[in-house]
């Protein structure tokens, strides 16, 4: 039963961290709350974690139907979970420890069990996965991303939306008036 739930805590991180572009601090803040489904939609709300502001801006990222029923197996494996519970916690197992928030490192050390299993030489991290979520989506407007990205400013973003010279040559030429 306990590798079962670390199977599964593991791929809930997993795929928070491929399916929305939250960083490290801000899936280790998430509440069972914030994992909601309004019966229309399935979405991850999160306050935004900002290093040179104080302004608070909430995110909502929509999930699919799988992601959603994917965290929510993990969620559904404990029965005394209340809507301030942590949403993902460490399994406290092993020694003196008590089941508590999942930490940053444990993140890191989710994602590198899986880089090493995989033989993967390229280093990969979990702010990889938010980098590759807005690269993946650049052909969407840039307000879009920065709202999905939680970025105060549009200037904040333009590390992750890289374009290549034959995309801006298309993007030049897309409308041409002769």
């Amino acid at each position: 039963a306990e590798k079962v739930l670390a199977r599964t805590i593991d791929y809930a991180v997993l795929l928070i961290l491929m399916n929305t572009p939250m960083r490290k601090g801000e899936i280790v803040s998430l509440n069972t709350e914030n994992l909601i489904n309004d019966g229309a939609n399935k979405y991850i709300e999160h306050v935004s974690l900002k290093k040179r502001s104080t302004k608070v801006i909430w995110v909502r990222v929509p999930i699919s139907d799988k992601v959603y029923e994917g965290i929510k197996k993990y969620v559904d494996l404990d029965h005394q979970r209340t809507p301030g519970s942590p949403l993902l916690k460490t399994l406290g197992k092993h020694g003196p420890y008590e089941s508590k928030r999942i930490t940053p490192t444990a993140i890191d050390l989710i994602v590198q069990k899986y880089v090493d299993q995989a033989e993967i030489q390229k280093r990969i991290t979990a702010h990889s996965f938010r980098a590759s979520y807005i690269t993946a989506r650049k052909h969407h407007d840039a307000w879009t991303l920065q709202q999905l990205g939680g970025w105060a400013s549009i200037n904040s973003m333009s590390p992750y939306v890289r374009e290549t010279q034959e995309e801006l040559k298309e993007a030049a030429l897309e409308f041409q008036f002769a």
